[in-house]
């Protein structure tokens, strides 16, 4: 599959992603809804710019789904893939594409060894569980003296949901790659004042919950974050759109030789019951 298995509005965001910054910087955020199809677009940029490396950060349960479509879209071949599962996996440093789930990335000695290597691309999906600075996940991946992105040259945030409450959401991941979009009001004080409606409250805090001057933020932000709705792009997507969503449910209480075909549907049906329910949420 290649860019023209996309549709129209999936070429658009497989550019967008390509394209650098004013600055040149070539970091991007793909924040279209839910099932608009994020991860080929991702996948085509890929392949767009050349990439031949590449870390993959992602939500346990898709791991496997990224290293799929990362062969389908002709990314990489399954031998460039390494998908790491637990603390203790050995990183395969000739690996070319690694995939690793957020929760491990809490292992310093594994961390440690993927910072010893160099991406072409980072693509960080579901990147609003980064939204919150203070978050010692926030600091490993975007923050803190060495964060793991910036062994990353293309450095691609994909999310549903980027912004889920308030503008203050916004600042951690622009702060990070984009903090020149902001000008006089890329530090956290500033920029709660001019797009929080930042006060302080009576025991002296700063309460930067509100929204204001949004129409100039998301001026601002518009080389930086892409954002189409279902409603936006309806009219380029067929009656009905299906999408294969992939579950690991681990090892099943069943024989395969030797189950009974209607009870070993039974049993797979149950283990996806938490996966399914997770994924509706």
């Amino acid at each position: 599959m290649n860019f023209t298995d996309l549709y129209p509005f999936q070429q658009e965001g497989a550019r967008f992603l390509q394209a650098p910054l004013p600055s040149g910087k070539p970091h991007k955020v793909l924040a279209d809804d839910m099932g608009l199809g994020k991860t080929p677009q991702a996948c085509v940029a890929a392949v767009g710019v050349g990439a031949v490396s590449g870390l993959v950060v992602c939500p346990a349960r898709v791991k496997k789904y990224w290293a799929r479509l990362l062969v389908e879209w002709g990314v990489c071949s399954a031998a460039d893939i390494q998908i790491l599962n637990t603390g203790k996996d050995v990183v395969n440093t000739a690996s070319r594409w690694v995939i690793v789930n957020y929760e491990l990335l809490l292992n310093d000695d594994l961390r440690r060894i993927l910072m010893w290597s160099k991406f072409d691309v980072g693509i960080i999906d579901e990147a609003h569980r980064l939204r919150t600075p203070s978050a010692k996940i926030t600091k490993l991946i975007l923050g803190g003296q060495h964060p793991l992105i910036a062994r990353c040259w293309h450095k691609w945030l994909l999310s549903g949901s980027l912004m889920m409450n308030r503008p203050s959401e916004l600042w951690c991941y622009t702060k990070t790659l984009a903090s020149e979009l902001l000008g006089e009001y890329a530090s956290w004080e500033s920029y709660g004042k001019r797009y929080c409606n930042g006060f302080i409250e009576d025991f002296g805090g700063w309460n930067f919950k509100g929204a204001s001057n949004t129409v100039e933020l998301a001026r601002i932000l518009q080389p930086f974050i892409l954002r189409r709705s279902v409603a936006d792009v309806c009219s380029e997507l067929p009656h009905v759109l299906e999408s294969e969503v992939y579950f690991d449910v681990g090892d099943l209480n069943a024989d395969e030789s030797d189950t009974p075909l209607a009870t070993l549907i039974d049993v797979i049906g149950q283990a996806k019951v938490p996966f399914v329910t997770q994924y509706i949420t």
